[in-house]
């Protein structure tokens, strides 16, 4: 069951990965070197908390570890999808500021996902 699990959350994290640069590059405005240079750079920061929830599928499966991990994988990639596919997709409203959630978003994710992790760790040590 936990190898299962585990495989699901490299799914959803992956599929996440995916979307999310897929709407970054969508909306980016790649007219100069400079340009691109700042996209490759954002997309390393897009994909950094899907990153970071992948290096915890490697740790040794546990049952519980593997549950709590598609949980926090599943809620990361819900935020940041609907915050990108609200601000992006549904409303289109492009205003400068707006660039800004490719900043903010997965700072939110990579903080959430890391105290997520380290609760389930502390507590996964207190039940052995």
């Amino acid at each position: 069951m936990s190898v299962s699990m585990t495989s699901a959350a490299r799914g959803v994290q992956a599929v996440a990965a995916v979307v999310s640069l897929a709407v970054m590059l969508y909306n980016a405005d790649l007219a100069s070197a400079l340009q691109v240079a700042l996209s490759v750079v954002f997309a390393a920061w897009v994909a950094a908390p899907y990153w970071y929830l992948y290096r915890q599928t490697l740790k040794p499966p546990d049952r519980r570890r593997s549950v709590a991990l598609f949980i926090v994988s599943v809620a990361c990639a819900g935020f940041g999808l609907s915050v990108f596919m609200d601000a992006f997709v549904v409303h289109r409203n492009l205003d400068p500021q707006i660039g800004l959630l490719f900043l903010f978003i997965p700072l939110w994710q990579l903080l959430g996902s890391n105290v997520a992790m380290s609760l389930v760790n502390r507590w996964l040590v207190r039940a052995r």
